[in-house]
């Protein structure tokens, strides 16, 4: 009932603000509940554009979807939807079509109707084949069918002449066909994980491709003529193969750039191991080579992908860092320390459990595996405290709590994940990267002269970016001034201070507030203001469960919302000890604070007595959420909205 409340509550919105998308995913919605809301959907959002109903419980779509002609994007992701709904297949507007991780076994032919589709994703489903009629869609630009048992190269996608972006990981392909040259306007092409030997030499049309991918597959030879044509080729990616020498020597050579960016040397973990356990290395290369035949789920391009656990733990070690000079030792403690975990786990599920954590940190370049490795060096310092630089570790702790307040401040503007990752870094190294001020790697353009350089007398460590200007390049004009705020001296409105020369102040004493907040909820070690903090969770907490519970039931407005929100009045309280520095006591400041939001809740709750006091809303009250009861057919809306606090006791008196 709860889900559904929630349904009408997201539909309210829409309707009132006269919205053009739909977003009740993350529901659990059945398909009861779906086909009791749905005709409320039709009746007062019959032109919605978007429609998402992802990881919902949903496991068929009402033949009424039909009716929402004007809808053009619809994502079912993640349902156990097992029949393709004919529905959609009357959504002639419809541009694009989630379906991943459901269950469907086929595409019907009626799939041609989608003449404007141009994005179609049905990856991690059962579907052993594409019907022909995928010919017709001939405005499509993005395919992604990976994780499907397709075995067979669908003839008609060869066709689909205006497609940017084709992703067939992780199926059962064993060859392509020459026709895939017609696919002249594609960018980006994954067929990683299949058991291809041989590349058409068709590929050589595919002059506007940027991204080939097509590690782990059975390639012994490439022609390297037909690579040479590719004039647009940025990045490929051939690890998992075995390639002949020949092959790996012209890669080496000609192709070398792009081939590093993705870490093709297949072997190169071996000597990694070799450099970490010397004469007793071949034991674990042994052990890896056997996990050939054991998958892992990795992120990829903001996609699930299975890979076979010797490209996870290859990849894992040909990534970790190198050549970092009096650093190194530290990373090489740090890398061993994560194989020797996997090797001694006491059982074959505890070292799937920590292969697959390693698999969830890898991304295509070195930049993920060094972040995992620097958040690693902080969980072992705990267990182990003697085995690094306590000094090494103090920094890499105040750098990942610096990393945390930015992204849950959410003031990175990116379009995707990796993207945000080397604007993080980019902005980090401004803070330890010794020189960041004088190499001016960033350059902001505009009318506010801001450099982007930070000065202040915080130690050097070494970029967990492999490519520090790539980093610094990444960083755009409007993310420094956010960023700036938090970790720089601000006026009394809260907006950073620069010099003449352009320049932003480190304020240290933010810093270390926002580290220790950083040590008390991540590590549980807290400073005594992270204690007074603790006890005001608790202390707070209570009140509201005992004192205030029924104002949870109410519509409170966004004000009063924030006065009952234990977060935001925690960051007030270390805002208030920060400013208070060493003039008042800390008890002084956590007393008079805490009577002041006590004093003020009270008031809210005056100010809501007689909503208070009142019975559960009648049947003809709850009309006017603008949605008829009467569609719900005999669900009981007039329950009284359960709170998560005990009973109240009342309004507390001053």
């Amino acid at each position: 009932m709860g889900n559904i409340r929630e349904a009408l509550k997201r539909i309210d919105i829409v309707i009132k603000e006269k919205g053009e998308k739909l977003d009740l995913s993350y529901l659990d919605l059945t398909t009861e509940d779906f086909n009791l809301l749905f005709p409320v959907i039709i009746k007062y959002l019959p032109d919605i554009k978007e429609l998402d109903i992802s990881c919902t419980m949903i496991s068929e779509l009402p033949p009424g979807i039909s009716e929402l002609t004007s809808l053009e994007k619809l994502d079912v992701t993640s349902n156990p939807i097992s029949e393709f709904p004919p529905g959609i297949c009357n959504l002639t507007n419809l541009r694009v079509l989630i379906m991943e991780m459901n269950s469907l076994t086929k595409l019907p032919p009626q799939i041609e109707n989608l003449i404007n589709l141009e994005e179609f994703r049905v990856a991690h489903n059962h579907i052993e084949e594409l019907p022909p009629e995928i010919s017709k869609l001939t405005r499509l630009k993005a395919l992604d069918v990976s994780g499907n048992p397709i075995s067979e190269f669908p003839p008609g996608i060869c066709n689909l002449t205006d497609l940017r972006e084709l992703i067939m990981q992780n199926n059962n392909l064993t060859e392509l066909p020459p026709q895939i040259g017609n696919l002249i306007s594609l960018e980006e092409f994954r067929i990683a994980n299949n058991h291809i030997e041989e590349l058409p030499p068709q590929i050589g049309n595919l002059i506007n491709l940027k991204r080939f991918f097509a590690y782990n597959n059975k390639l012994k030879s490439i022609n390297r003529e037909d690579l040479e044509k590719l004039e647009d080729l940025e990045n490929i990616d051939l690890t998992g193969n075995p390639l002949d020498d020949e092959t790996r020597s012209w890669l080496g050579g000609e192709f070398r750039e792009m081939v590093e960016s993705n870490r093709m040397k297949p072997d190169e973990y071996k000597e990694n191991l070799q450099r970490l356990y010397q004469e007793n290395a071949q034991d674990k290369i042994d052990w890896i080579e056997g996990l050939k035949g054991k998958n892992f789920v990795v992120r990829e391009v903001d996609k699930n992908v299975k890979v076979p656990g010797i490209y996870v733990l290859s990849h894992f070690l040909n990534n970790s860092p190198r050549d970092m000079g009096k650093f190194q030792p530290f990373y090489d403690k740090a890398l061993k320390y994560c194989m020797d975990e996997i090797y001694n786990a006491p059982d074959e599920v505890s070292q799937n459990i920590l292969i697959q954590t390693i698999a969830v940190s890898l991304g295509n370049c070195s930049t993920p595996v060094r972040d995992f490795l620097t958040r690693k060096v902080i969980s072992i310092s705990q267990k182990a405290p003697g085995l690094f630089d306590p000094e090494i570790v103090d920094l890499l702790i105040t750098r990942e709590a610096l990393k945390k307040e930015v992204w849950k401040q959410k003031i990175i503007q990116f379009g995707s994940k990796a993207e945000g990752v080397e604007i993080m870094e980019g902005l980090l190294n401004s803070l330890f990267i010794e020189g960041a001020e004088k190499r001016s790697l960033i350059k902001i353009k505009g009318k506010i002269k801001i450099k982007g350089k930070i000065k202040g007398e915080e130690q050097y460590f070494p970029s967990v970016s492999a490519n520090e200007p790539f980093a610094f390049s990444q960083v755009k004009k409007e993310d420094i001034v956010p960023f700036a705020k938090i970790c720089c001296k601000t006026d009394k409105g809260g907006e950073p201070l620069v010099d003449k020369d352009g320049y932003y102040e480190l304020d240290f004493v933010r810093i270390k507030a926002i580290k220790e907040k950083f040590m008390a909820e991540n590590l549980l070690i807290f400073s005594e203001v992270e204690e007074y903090i603790a006890k005001f969770n608790n202390d707070f907490n209570k009140e509201l469960k005992e004192n205030y519970a029924d104002l949870f039931s109410l519509d409170l407005n966004e004000n009063e919302l924030k006065s009952l929100n234990i977060e935001n009045r925690s960051e007030e309280l270390r805002i208030l000890f920060r400013k208070a520095g060493s003039g008042e006591s800390r008890e002084t400041v956590y007393n008079k604070y805490f009577k002041k939001i006590i004093e003020e809740i009270n008031q809210i709750a005056e100010n809501h007595k007689e909503e208070i006091n009142k019975k559960a809303p009648t049947q003809e009250e709850l009309k006017n959420i603008c949605v008829p009861l009467n569609s719900l057919k005999g669900k009981n809306l007039t329950g009284k909205k359960k709170s998560s606090f005990k009973k109240s006791k009342g309004i507390k008196r001053p």
